[in-house]
Order: structure tokens, then sequence, then C-alpha cells
């Protein structure tokens, strides 16, 4: 597993653990304002992830399967992001 890789599956995870620890704050215990601040740093992730896939592909890698997934992300939070949120 090359590093791209690893950055890869941090990002994904990160994403989904932001999601359901934002729903659970906001809904569970009660606190919309908190859950709204983690819930907006989801595109934070993204970026993050945007960034990665951008330098390993100028450095000369090839894409892959696991550098499409970077815009998936970032099509899933611009579409359902403020619904999420």
């Amino acid at each position: 597993m090359n590093l791209f890789t690893a950055i890869l599956i941090a990002c994904e995870t990160k994403f989904w653990v932001v999601i359901g620890l934002g729903l659970v704050t906001r809904y569970v215990f009660n606190r919309k304002k908190l859950g709204l601040f983690i819930l907006a740093s989801i595109p934070l992730i993204d970026l993050i992830l945007h960034i990665v896939t951008a330098f390993d592909l100028n450095r000369g890698a090839t894409a892959t399967v696991a550098h499409s997934i970077a815009p998936i992300y970032i099509g899933i939070s611009l579409a359902f992001g403020k619904s999420i949120i």
C-alpha cells in the first residue's frame, strides 16, 4: 500500500466518523451548534483529499480507482452537504 492509498483510507474513515460524530452530537446530545461545527468540517476533509490527489497525480502517478474516489466524496459533499448539516 502506497502513501496515497493510506491517506485516502484515512480521509474516507474520517469522513464517515465525522458525519456520525456530528449527527450524534447534534441529535442525541442535543448540542446543535457543536454538531453543526463538526459537520461543517467535512469539506475540510474533502479539501485535504483533493489536494493529496492532485499532488499525487502531479508528481506522475498513474490514475487508479483510488484516485477516482476523491471526486466522488467531493461530489457527495457538494450534493448532499447542506441536507446533512
